[in-house]
């Protein structure tokens, strides 16, 4: 039973990844899930190390999300699609 006490580090990190899509809920899980890792890490090595390495692979992803979102804001672009190209050769 004593493995269960890093089951929310592995959930947060497992969470962190899907919500890496939407930055402001993809971070908080992950930074929520490193330091949750971090303090379990000493008797529950196996679920803390997973969920540590997951919530990283989350912040990294929702970090790059929101670097590209503030770039292509800031470029007055919406994505790596030109939408506005498609739409005049549909119309």
């Amino acid at each position: 039973m004593e493995y269960k006490k890093a089951t929310p580090a592995l959930v947060l990190g497992l969470i962190s990844i899907p919500l890496a899509i939407i930055p402001l809920l993809g971070l908080p899980a992950a930074i929520g899930g490193i330091s949750l890792s971090i303090l379990r890490m000493e008797n529950h090595k196996k679920n803390a190390m997973l969920g540590l390495i997951l919530s990283i692979i989350g912040l990294v992803l929702g970090g790059l999300n929101a670097v590209f979102g503030v770039f292509f804001a800031s470029t007055g672009q919406y994505g790596f699609i030109n939408t506005q190209a498609i739409l005049s050769s549909i119309l």
